[in-house]
């Protein structure tokens, strides 16, 4: 959590200046000012795949998971809402002893602000202010509670299709093996 705050703090920062030298940057003629902006962007980027790491490893490096979880729109950068986030995040790591993952220092966590892991159940937490309207808070309620059933479930839908998620053990050279297992025991099933 430390590690998150840290990042958050340092991606809110180089958000600021990334934006205040957006008007003063010049593509064509690479000013100085363009430079800069690049930099800071630069920088951005490698504190996201730092956060990624982070929502790898919590997520068990589960691609259908992490597949899911990245198939929503990206909703933007930090916003000064990160103080509302990180306090709801300290809150459940203190009171529920769970894993807490701040999804908007990540590129693959679009759902929702917050993922949560405990006891290898999911869940999304969506910190709202007092002025969002209700009718958006029910959609993304609505969105998010259809994704954390399906991981709970272990069953996912993608593009239509239904499956079920399975857990390979092993390392990934070795999944191979693993994958044609399970397409021999799914071409034997009814339902496949």
């Amino acid at each position: 959590f430390e590690l998150q705050v840290e990042l958050a703090k340092e991606l809110f920062s180089l958000e600021q200046k990334i934006a205040f030298f957006k008007d003063k940057a010049d593509r064509k003629t690479h000013n100085n000012e363009w430079f800069t902006r690049e930099v800071y962007k630069a920088q951005r980027r490698v504190i996201k795949k730092i956060a990624d790491g982070l929502a790898w490893r919590f997520l068990n490096f589960s691609r259908s998971i992490l597949r899911k979880l990245a198939d929503h729109p990206q909703t933007g950068f930090l916003k000064s809402s990160i103080d509302s986030e990180l306090s709801r995040a300290k809150y459940i790591l203190d009171n529920l002893k769970a894993h807490v993952i701040i999804n908007d220092l990540t590129n693959v966590l679009k759902f929702g602000d917050l993922t949560i892991i405990k006891d290898g159940k999911y869940g999304i937490d969506e910190v709202k202010s007092s002025n969002t309207r209700s009718s958006k808070r029910l959609r993304q309620k609505i969105s998010i509670n259809k994704v954390i059933n399906m991981f709970n479930q272990q069953k996912i839908e993608i593009g239509g299709v239904s499956a079920e998620i399975q857990r390979v053990p092993g390392r990934v050279p070795n999944f191979l093996k693993q994958v044609q297992r399970i397409i021999d025991k799914a071409s034997i099933n009814k339902t496949g």
